[in-house]
């Protein structure tokens, strides 16, 4: 007997500025939507994936799927009028979730990737209550992380990086046709 191999298309892929991973894929034969989410997202975030499938009008099948972000990635930010980029850990803090776990997750997570020590973390908003005075996680090593509240970090998550990591210069100032 002889099985037919069913080719996969990449309609598009990536990291959207709001921290959630995206794929989209298509075939002329039916996708398993579950054994694409089982290879594309980590298991800790899979239960928060949002799949669609559907066949459109020319018979093709497809399969879409978001889930956030917890991983490395290099992530890019406008300031002073240029795009600059840095390698990252996008952590997701997850639904109930606390900062400062999430914080220790990516740092270990950046700290195997690289070998660096992440002791910068990034947030979109710190708790009511704290201060940036007070918002330290302290690392297994015994290294203490500071915790910033920035604008561009997507709500939800926390961006750790380490201290050799360099902002890179990408381009110049947004002309508004670019």
């Amino acid at each position: 007997m002889v099985r037919a191999q069913v080719v996969l298309e990449v309609v598009s892929e990536g990291l959207g500025q709001d921290g959630w991973m995206h794929r989209h894929v298509l075939s002329h034969a039916p996708l398993d939507a579950q054994a694409l989410l089982g290879a594309w997202a980590p298991d800790s975030v899979r239960q928060f994936a949002r799949v669609r499938v559907w066949e459109d009008e020319a018979r093709m099948h497809h399969v879409a799927a978001r889930w956030p972000m917890r991983g490395m990635a290099r992530w890019r930010v406008w300031g002073g009028g240029s795009l600059w980029e840095r390698l990252v850990a996008l952590w997701w803090i997850g639904e109930g979730g606390r900062i400062s776990a999430a914080a220790l997750e990516a740092a270990a997570a950046y700290q195997a990737a690289t070998g660096d020590e992440g002791i910068m973390c990034w947030v979109r908003r710190l708790p009511r209550g704290l201060d940036e005075m007070e918002a330290v996680v302290t690392l297994p090593s015994g290294a203490l992380m500071v915790v910033t509240a920035v604008r561009w970090v997507p709500r939800g998550f926390v961006i750790v990086t380490g201290k050799e990591a360099k902002w890179t210069r990408l381009g110049g100032v947004r002309t508004g046709t670019s």
